[in-house]
């Protein structure tokens, strides 16, 4: 039995045409997992910004904190004694380091001043 060049040729399009469908339904789920996993890496990355953010202005209030509370403790001691000069100092070390970190917080994070909580930094 001899089979003629056309029907060879239509059996070779309905395999060709079975394998690409196959391939599409194969490849199909793949595409999608990795389109989810990207789009789950870009939320993890956007959240992680917002909290960077949060957690710079978390710092500065730490610092403002730490330098209320030795002005405080200085502010009750006698000042005749060493201690409220040690108080000061710490205060002014707290300080300093506040005006640092804004600096440095406003190089690196654009819209630093945009995070909430920001308004709360005294001496702006």
């Amino acid at each position: 039995m001899r089979i003629s060049n056309q029907t060879m040729l239509v059996n070779e399009c309905k395999l060709s045409t079975l394998m690409r469908n196959q391939y599409r339904l194969t490849s199909i789920p793949v595409y999608h997992v990795n389109w989810f996993r990207a789009r789950s890496h870009q939320d993890q990355w956007k959240e992680e910004q917002l909290i960077t953010g949060h957690e710079m202005v978390w710092i500065v209030l730490w610092f403002q904190k730490q330098a209320e509370v030795w002005r405080h403790q200085a502010d009750c001691v006698d000042a005749s004694t060493g201690l409220a000069s040690y108080a000061y100092r710490q205060a002014s070390m707290w300080d300093k380091l506040k005006h640092l970190a804004l600096v440095h917080f406003h190089k690196v994070h654009k819209d630093f001043s945009g995070v909430f909580g920001y308004s709360s930094i005294k001496g702006l």
